[in-house]
Order: C-alpha cells, then structure tokens, then sequence
C-alpha cells in the first residue's frame, strides 16, 4: 500500500483483546454489581419478535419492576435491574414464551439478515427461512453442544456477517436437480473473531447448496466431524480445516 502511495503510513494504536463470541453470549441469569439485582440473557430466533411477544414481556417487566432491557449484537436482548429474588421467575415466564434463557447453539448464534421480504438488495428469504432452519436443528441435532456461528445472508453484502462466522451462507440462485432457478447459498467456513491472534475470514469453499438443502449440508457437517479422521479439537477448528472438495 505505501508503494503505491508513494508515502509511509503512520502505524496504528495497538490492537485491544477481543473475548471470543463463547465467552460472551450473555445467557442465563448473574448477579449484576448493584446489591440485590440481576441481569438475564435471552436468545431469540434469528433476531425476531412478534408485536404480541414484546407486549408480552413489557407486562412481565413492569409486574416485576424490571429497570430495562438491552439489544445485543447478536440478535439477542438482556433484561437488567431485575430483582434477583425474582430473577429465575422472570426468565421463566419469558422462556415460556418461546425466548430461552439457555438456548441450543443453533438458536444461541445464528443470525439472518433482512433478506429480500423488506430489502431491496436480497436474493434470498432469510428471515423466516432461519427461524425453520433453527427449529430443523434443533430437532435433528438435540445433543450438539458446541459452540457454533452461523450467519445467513440474504446477498453479497453480507449484513449478517457470514465473513466472520463459522459457517456462513450468503444468498444466490442456484440451479435445483430439475436444473430450475431457485434461492440458495454460497458456502463460506471459518471465520471467527477473537483478537490479534485467531481471528480469520471465512474462506470461500467453492460449494452452493439449495435453501432446502441447507439443514441438511449443516448436518452433514456435524455427521463428518464427529467420523472424520482430522482429530480437531472443536468444531469450530474443524470447519476452518474441512475440504469440502473431496
């Protein structure tokens, strides 16, 4: 870049540590530092509620005085200021509404973009696409416990940050086995943040699947990496060393 400049840049500020996405999910229930109070976690699914769902927790939050709720960038929310002797019966009652306050790894970290219901730039249905795809995952997968990133994206500007997930999906047309156009994905494996050391862009894998066949290549992956010889330790390493090639 300076040579084609033609002058030196100034070296930037050091880099400050990054926690890894599995050591800040914020779900569950913690004492929060002011005395007799908590903060509560929830996952949604794929970043969206229903009008009736919000009314729902407002009228869960003011019957218990609950002092307010945070947007995470992960799709999720936090209610803090809440008493901590009614913590656990909050994070109930918001639970029963279909918001776990100990979500599957599906729900925990899979976001979705927009998609092309209210975008003008998608290609793909994403949103109530992903809320099935969670769902399928769930029920296929009960006893995977591993942390995971999956990202949706409806096209190539990539809203839902596919370049840094463990598995990112960014929409296309692909053709079906009737050789028809239909919504899919591009394949990308392996990103992650996490500071100056292990952070990585996803890599491009060269592989498009259907949108109907996206719970099933996820699966295939968890299937291979349970029976494949790489010995990784996780599977998140996993997926940045797979060749999907072979």
């Amino acid at each position: 870049m300076e040579t084609r400049l033609g002058y030196k840049l100034q070296d930037g500020f050091e880099e400050p540590q990054i926690t890894p996405h599995e050591n800040r999910n914020h779900f569950g229930i913690y004492k929060a530092k002011q005395e007799g109070e908590s903060f509560i976690g929830f996952a949604t699914n794929s970043g969206r509620i229903a009008g009736e769902d919000f009314q729902s927790i407002s009228n869960i939050c003011k019957k218990y005085g609950v002092k307010g709720i945070a947007l995470t960038p992960t799709q999720n929310f936090i209610l803090y200021g809440v008493k901590t002797q009614d913590a656990k019966t909050v994070a109930d009652e918001i639970n029963a509404l279909g918001y776990p306050y100990a979500p599957t790894p599906f729900r925990a970290r899979l976001q979705s973009c927009t998609g092309n219901e209210f975008c003008k730039f998608g290609i793909t249905e994403t949103k109530e696409f992903s809320k099935v795809v969670v769902k399928q995952l769930e029920e296929n997968h009960p006893d995977f416990k591993e942390n995971v990133t999956i990202a949706i994206s409806g096209c190539g500007n990539s809203c839902s940050h596919p370049q840094i997930s463990d598995i990112g999906f960014v929409g296309t047309k692909v053709r079906d086995e009737d050789n028809n156009r239909v919504e899919g994905y591009d394949v990308i494996l392996g990103g992650q943040v996490c500071g100056v050391e292990g952070s990585r862009f996803a890599h491009k894998t060269g592989v498009k699947v259907t949108a109907d066949n996206l719970v099933g290549f996820i699966g295939d992956l968890i299937t291979s990496y349970k029976t494949d010889n790489l010995n990784k330790s996780s599977f998140k390493e996993y997926l940045n060393e797979v060749d999907l090639s072979k």
